[in-house]
């Protein structure tokens, strides 16, 4: 029977001593193992009894009837351990701390009362101090320090726990105190935590911690760099997950490696199986993606999922180069990413770059997360939301009357409404402005600060030359105008202080100052006072101001001259518009405008109708047509032939026809006849009404 055998056994007997020693007594002692055994204390018979058993076996128990270290269960061990049994695991793995109970409440003025409890305490301030359960009991109108933070405790007090309080959390040793909560006093208000060494269930509390804190968190490896064109890789990696390691495997992409990209067009969308980073486009949050401007920069997040796939989300910026460095994580992020993976690295590209600018790591960069560190980083920042705020462009207007104390309005100009009054508290209306500028005045004008003021009347009120309002007589003002004026127009005569420059003048002066006009930069050829150009027909002006020479120039031109341009275009407004042809002519055409006769066909000769020109074969003209020519010194009339007693040949391969009258025409040919010594030399021909041939005669030659 094994010792666990035994102790179960016992928690099981209910029966009486006498029975409960028979079981003792079974147990054979065979080796040292078994040379102590833990037994608890029993309830039998309703009085506390310490059983042990009767042959060779000697529990060590203590004054209260409790184990000691003599007495406790052996634990496995390498002989000879320091720390062996199950008292020495009890005391080296257990760390103090309350169980239950505990509540810290406020008693009123300024006063806490704190709950009963129960936990676990060592008697020193050891971590391997023995380690007791205890409960205290409750406490009322415990008094704390104002203005403070003060930290509630329980403390061992040689074994007689009691609620305790310091400021000063370096005073309290977690050993033989233990915290139970905290609170702020300011007077009788009070701050109340109840948190502290809390030791129940702790594991299960340590994973809800990281869970909800730490989520997956990188140990080792997930190295990302450049490979390829564009392409990652990613070394193998260990993270954790609470207390759960999870290994991941190396990704190449230009090998057989792929990642997942994501970007939101209103919804999160999804592109797997790729392998390069993108260089040409950004996440144009919300809409979809965009092409990057020419020179910018966009930003890539990879992540790494702890199933071991890997996932690239898109940048939301058109960066400029300083941006794209100080870019930080995205807001909003898919689902899956946010839950069950890892930021393992930042990639910023120029757009159509053939390799990455920059790989940043979040283990080496803190990157954050997208928001405003600055005020101005803010969006919407022109939005006028806060209608309760003047405006710097002065376009809100105030709903009620502004109050600025006693203090001053520094302005550059005052300007009140037309008919508006500028007054006091007791004389609102004082000094009223028209709209016309003019002042009126409710009160009497009065000057503090006025030489001679009372002493004469009938006197003018002028600003003297220190700035004092003065009062002066007719004759005073007379003279000081006077003098001053002679003074004035002194300055401005030729060769003054302040002579006159013409240049500096504006408008016309009294007398017309006359103008040079040369021609040419010749000689003058007008002195006059004013010049007036005039363009004419076709003509154009150009005036500019020569400084250099200290004239203006005037440039004359003919209205739309331009550059090099076709005869027969838009730029001549009397031409149709034609291109070029090889053979062609510019005539005269009905609209008149010039327009281009293109060549006739070979053998074709010029001719005219009496309006326009034309090309025509030669053999398509008529008689009538050609009219009386002149050959030579032979005159070929066709209103009667001759050739002026000469000789008149006819050189052609086809027939000279001569038409004699309606219905009848001599034609001289080269037709063959069946006879070979019979050479045709003429024929007469016969048509009937309508010109169709009814016959002919062959006059012919016979050889001989």
């Amino acid at each position: 029977m094994s010792n666990r055998t035994v102790l179960r056994k016992w928690s099981e007997i209910e029966v009486g001593v006498a029975s409960l020693q028979e079981e003792i007594d079974a147990l054979t002692v065979a080796s040292t193992q078994y040379s102590r055994g833990w037994f608890q204390q029993l309830h039998v018979r309703g009085r506390a009894q310490f059983l042990q058993p009767t042959t060779g076996l000697t529990l060590a128990l203590d004054a209260d009837g409790y184990l000691t270290t003599g007495g406790s269960y052996e634990m496995r061990e390498i002989p000879v351990a320091t720390y062996d049994d199950l008292l020495d695991w009890w005391d080296t793995t257990q760390s103090a701390g309350f169980i239950s109970g505990g509540a810290i409440t406020d008693s009123g003025g300024g006063q806490i009362d704190v709950a009963a409890g129960t936990g676990i305490i060592k008697s020193t301030d050891s971590d391997i101090g023995e380690n007791y359960f205890f409960d205290w009991a409750a406490q009322t109108n415990i008094a704390l320090v104002d203005n403070s933070l003060n930290w509630v405790y329980i403390d061992y007090n040689a074994g007689a726990p009691q609620v305790a309080t310091d400021t000063n959390i370096a005073n309290i040793d977690l050993h033989t105190e233990i915290v139970i909560g905290r609170v702020y006093r300011s007077g009788a208000t009070l701050s109340i935590l109840n948190v502290g060494q809390d030791i129940t269930d702790y594991m299960t509390k340590g994973c809800y911690k990281d869970f909800e804190v730490e989520g997956f968190v990188r140990a080792s490896g997930m190295v990302t760099s450049e490979t390829g064109v564009r392409q990652l890789d990613v070394t193998a990696g260990v993270l954790y997950c609470a207390h759960n390691r999870i290994t991941t495997a190396a990704i190449d992409t230009s090998g057989a490696g792929r990642f997942t990209y994501h970007y939101n067009d209103g919804a999160w969308q999804t592109v797997a199986a790729q392998t390069q980073i993108d260089n040409v486009q950004y996440n144009n949050y919300g809409v979809g993606l965009a092409n990057l401007t020419n020179n910018r920069y966009g930003v890539h997040w990879v992540y790494m999922c702890q199933d071991g796939t890997l996932h690239v989300v898109y940048g939301v910026g058109n960066y400029l180069a300083s941006q794209a460095e100080n870019a930080t994580v995205p807001a909003n992020l898919p689902g899956c990413l946010t839950q069950m993976s890892l930021l393992i690295a930042k990639i910023v590209i120029q757009k159509n770059a053939a390799v990455f600018t920059e790989i940043e790591y979040p283990w080496t960069t803190v990157f954050g997360t997208t928001g405003a560190t600055d005020h101005g980083g803010l969006a919407g920042l022109g939005d006028d939301d806060h209608t309760q705020y003047l405006l710097a462009d002065g376009t809100r207007a105030l709903t009620a009357n502004w109050d600025v104390g006693n203090f001053n309005i520094t302005l550059q100009d005052l300007i009140i409404g037309d008919g508006r009054y500028i007054g006091s508290d007791s004389d609102t209306d004082a000094i009223q402005i028209a709209a016309g500028g003019e002042v009126t005045l409710s009160q009497t004008l009065i000057l503090s600060d006025v030489v001679n003021a009372g002493v004469d009347t009938d006197k003018f009120l002028v600003l003297d030359a220190t700035d004092n309002v003065d009062y002066r007589t007719g004759a005073e003002v007379l003279s000081d105008i006077g003098a001053a004026a002679a003074a004035h127009a002194a300055s401005h005569q030729n060769g003054g202080a302040d002579e006159i420059s013409i240049a500096g003048l504006s408008g016309q002066t009294a007398d017309p100052q006359t103008v040079e006009v040369v021609k040419n930069s010749g000689a003058v050829v007008s002195t006059r006072p004013q010049l007036n150009f005039i363009e004419g027909a076709n003509i154009t002006l150009t005036i500019a101001d020569d400084a250099g020479n200290d004239q203006a120039d005037i440039t004359i031109a003919a209205a739309g001259a331009g550059g090099a341009h076709d005869i027969l275009s838009a730029t001549h407004s009397d031409a149709a518009v034609d291109a070029v042809t090889r053979g062609s002519l510019i005539v005269g055409n009905s609209t008149p405008a010039w327009d281009e006769l293109d060549i006739g066909a070979a053998s074709s000769v010029l001719w005219c109708d009496g309006n326009d020109p034309s090309w025509s074969l030669w053999s398509g003209l008529s008689h009538d047509a050609l009219g009386t020519r002149t050959h030579d010194g032979d005159t070929l009339q066709h209103d009667g032939v001759n050739s002026n007693g000469g000789d008149f040949d006819f050189t052609t391969t086809g027939d000279i026809r001569h038409i004699m009258g309606t219905g009848n025409a001599l034609v001289i040919t080269d037709v063959v006849t069946d006879d070979t010594n019979k050479k045709p030399a003429m024929r007469s021909e016969q048509y009937d009404s309508t010109g169709e041939p009814e016959g002919f005669t062959v006059i012919y030659v016979e050889a001989v």
